[in-house]
């Protein structure tokens, strides 16, 4: 079932950084956490013809931004529930595990997918941006 899920993000303090997007499900919103923190990677390293990252840092990230959270959308009361950073980590981890361990289905994968290789060393997770 699709989880309409609403990323809302500000990175900094100032008001003006606040924005969101919005997905069609947690999965794909989890992703997006995780392409906000690899453009940011880009950015501050351009020369870098490859970006590697594990887990630790990407959750540092996250801890720094002055606001990440997430409302997902519950069909059963037809409201959105909102959920904080912890939540967040949380499935990020499971998530980056269920790739990791090759659970995600054959139909999401997409060219952008097969530049990121993702390896799992004893739940340390780390991430190769390409």
């Amino acid at each position: 079932m699709m989880e309409h899920t609403i990323l809302l993000l500000q990175p900094i303090e100032k008001h003006d950084s606040r924005t969101w997007t919005d997905y069609n499900c947690v999965d794909d919103c989890l992703e997006g956490v995780c392409k906000v923190y690899e453009e940011f990677l880009k950015k501050t390293s351009p020369g870098s013809p490859s970006i590697t990252y594990d887990i630790t840092h990407l959750f540092t990230f996250i801890d720094r931004l002055n606001d990440l959270s997430v409302l997902v959308y519950d069909t059963e009361t037809s409201l959105y529930t909102p959920h904080d950073k912890s939540w967040i980590k949380d499935r990020i981890f499971e998530f980056l595990r269920g790739h990791a361990r090759g659970d995600q289905n054959s139909d999401d994968d997409d060219e952008e997918d097969d530049e990121d290789v993702l390896e799992v060393i004893d739940e340390f997770f780390v991430v190769n941006i390409c």
